[in-house]
């Protein structure tokens, strides 16, 4: 199966677009930058399955607030996007326990500014969290090396100076990134009749591209729910599970589906 446009197709169409300049015309650091425009506003705009990722930490005994940079591991050039649920494990030394999942809360500042205040002795199995910019705050307290397991969306790398050659999207959507593209050209060399006729035209198929009924039924399905399931197919491997996470297999996977 073919995984879509490359990076030079993608600017060789885009010159195509723009009425078939070559890169004497425009060269691949412009064309980039303007696909990129257009990469990150469909990125930024639509729930990708492939900005999901989940990954896992151990808490330390004792220790409330974690940073994020250091313990939660992400790939190379992504960044933590927006948390979307948190799942605590027992301790990993204890058979018993290490199975057992349970849902986090999330917590607001005033609430845990109340409790913290008045009960900073109190050391058991993390119930809520926070994030606080680059922090991560757990209330309760742990008292030991509770598993963490987290799911979150990431920003996906650019396609900024040759960083990867496919674009991370459906390859259904690589097309759209280089309409984006010739939109932005024609409308950065002042034609905007032409920007306004690409735009129209990207705008359309955009329109297609999002399965409006499919969403909806899952949507309406999960509304308010998050849901804990087995799945086979998770491994080591998998792109969008951490390489270290202990649990990626025969253990229950939090996900929240309010996107």
């Amino acid at each position: 199966m073919s995984d879509g446009l490359s990076l030079q197709d993608m600017r060789d169409l885009t010159r195509k677009g723009l009425g078939g300049l070559n890169e004497q015309d425009i060269s691949d650091p412009e064309v980039d930058q303007i696909l990129n425009l257009s990469y990150w506003e469909l990125e930024s705009r639509f729930p990708f399955l492939e900005k999901q990722y989940r990954t896992s930490f151990i808490l330390v005994p004792g220790q409330e607030t974690y940073d994020i940079e250091t313990y939660i591991e992400t790939p190379d050039d992504v960044f933590v996007e927006a948390f979307q649920s948190f799942g605590m494990m027992g301790d990993p030394t204890s058979s018993s326990e290490s199975e057992i999942s349970y849902a986090m809360q999330r917590m607001t500042e005033d609430w845990y500014d109340s409790v913290y205040s008045e009960r900073t002795d109190v050391q058991t199995r993390p119930t809520h969290f926070l994030r606080r910019d680059k922090e991560i705050v757990f209330w309760h307290i742990p008292d030991k090396a509770y598993v963490c397991r987290v799911f979150l969306l990431k920003t996906l790398k650019s396609l900024l100076y040759r960083e990867i050659e496919t674009p991370n999207l459906p390859r259904e959507w690589h097309e759209l990134v280089v309409e984006g593209a010739i939109t932005r050209g024609h409308y950065y060399t002042q034609d905007y009749n032409l920007a306004q006729q690409a735009e129209n035209f990207r705008v359309s198929k955009i329109r297609t591209a999002v399965p409006q009924e499919g969403k909806e039924e899952e949507d309406s399905r999960y509304a308010g729910l998050i849901v804990q399931w087995d799945n086979p197919d998770d491994g080591p491997l998998d792109p969008n599970v951490a390489s270290d996470d202990p649990y990626f297999r025969g253990s229950s996977r939090f996900w929240n589906r309010r996107h």
